[in-house]
């Protein structure tokens, strides 16, 4: 958990914020999706890194000008790794850029999150509203299909065959599978 970026990562974000897709989709319509990187606050030892909480604010900051067009015309998409979501000590965002993000998708009009770092997937809505107007917010969490995080299993005792618990010695913490007759469980 504990040091800066990976070269992989370097290589494949060589630069963030960035526009990662800008394009018509009919009716007039735009989608833009901009990324950040969610632990670009973080020094690389720090308790926070060690807690894998992003922090993020200056990201933000210098994404203000991606979303430039008319969010009336415009779907307004925010990648990003940590999860919306996730208001816990470990795993969350740091408050002061949860109150930067939440501030940043209301200015914006941010219509959806893309977001990862739990291993478990899940969507979640809400309304939003800024300056007289209303719209649906909507985080969609990706998850894996080889990483659980141990701390959100659910049992389904008459669909579970096998648990299986593995340590992973490495430089990563813990992972489970949970095999069914139906394939892996998902919370």
């Amino acid at each position: 958990m504990y040091g800066g970026p990976t070269e992989m990562f370097s290589r494949t974000f060589p630069r963030l914020p960035i526009i990662h897709l800008e394009r018509t989709i009919g009716n007039g319509r735009k989608l833009i999706m901009v990324g950040v990187d969610t632990d670009a606050d973080l020094k690389a030892c720090s308790p926070s890194k060690f807690l894998a909480r992003g922090s993020f604010v200056e990201q933000l900051r210098q994404a203000e000008d991606l979303f430039d067009g008319d969010p009336k015309v415009e779907i307004r998409v925010l990648v990003m790794h940590h999860s919306r979501m996730n208001r816990q000590l470990v795993g969350g965002i740091q408050q002061r850029s949860q109150e930067a993000l939440d501030e940043f998708i209301r200015r914006h009009r941010i219509s959806v999150l893309l977001t990862g770092h739990v291993h478990v997937c899940r969507s979640e809505g809400e309304t939003i509203g800024y300056g007289g107007d209303k719209w649906r917010l909507l985080e969609s969490r990706c998850g894996t299909t080889s990483v659980r995080d141990l701390r959100q299993w659910v049992f389904s005792t008459n669909e579970t065959e096998a648990i299986r618990v593995r340590s992973i010695l490495n430089d990563k913490a813990e992972a489970a599978h949970v095999v069914s007759r139906n394939g892996p469980q998902f919370t």
